[in-house]
């Protein structure tokens, strides 16, 4: 969220290390914001408002996996100001929201329960957190079958983030994700591809060596 409680596409929570500019989202204006330029890889595009980058969305007919990002510092109002804007945007075209906050997931699924949101976890140590959210993002080293069995247990999805070859997807796929984040689409389509090819005893296989 913005200075004036507007919203922007952004990662860090710093702006220097992409835009070459000091301080943070939130100390900006929109307008402030939409004249930086983002430089990464050899690739430059100027940051976008999150209004322009939905209605482009919607106009794809493409579902968004929005992550509200929070400062480490607290932001009063900022699921509010974001409901406001958003929620009737988001309910009628199916987008979900997901946040590293808990205190984000719990405030959005309590004002906000016909939004599908998710609670995301940088480790899994001891299974399935007590969440009213509707599905968890786990990042993928730590990730194992038992910990998907327990949330579907409880009606959660479980994301998992980020395999980016075919082998990891493979393995996500055999533990029962019910969808991985991603940076590489094509090893997703081959596994998936490779997937309905292979018969049920070189799953089981490749299920058991994932596991160890």
């Amino acid at each position: 969220m913005t200075k004036d409680h507007q919203f922007v596409v952004f990662h860090d929570f710093q702006l220097a290390p992409l835009t070459g500019h000091s301080g943070t989202p939130q100390s900006k204006t929109l307008a402030q914001l939409t004249k930086m330029t983002v430089h990464e890889h050899r690739q430059s595009a100027p940051i976008a408002s999150f209004d322009d980058y939905l209605a482009r969305a919607n106009q794809l007919h493409q579902k968004l996996l929005i992550e509200i990002k929070t400062p480490t510092t607290d932001n009063p109002g900022l699921v509010q100001h974001f409901l406001n804007k958003y929620q009737a945007n988001i309910e009628a075209h199916g987008h979900m929201v997901q946040s590293l906050n808990w205190h984000i997931v719990e405030a959005v699924k309590k004002a906000a329960p016909k939004i599908q949101t998710g609670y995301i976890l940088p480790f899994n140590f001891i299974g399935p957190p007590i969440s009213n959210a509707d599905f968890y993002a786990v990042e993928m080293t730590t990730i194992n079958s038992h910990f998907i069995q327990a949330a579907h247990q409880e009606n959660k999805a479980v994301f998992v983030w980020t395999p980016n070859d075919q082998q990891a997807v493979h393995r996500m796929m055999y533990f029962g994700a019910d969808g991985v984040v991603t940076d590489n689409l094509t090893a997703v389509k081959q596994a998936k591809q490779q997937n309905n090819q292979r018969h049920y005893a070189d799953k089981l296989a490749y299920y058991v060596i994932g596991i160890g």
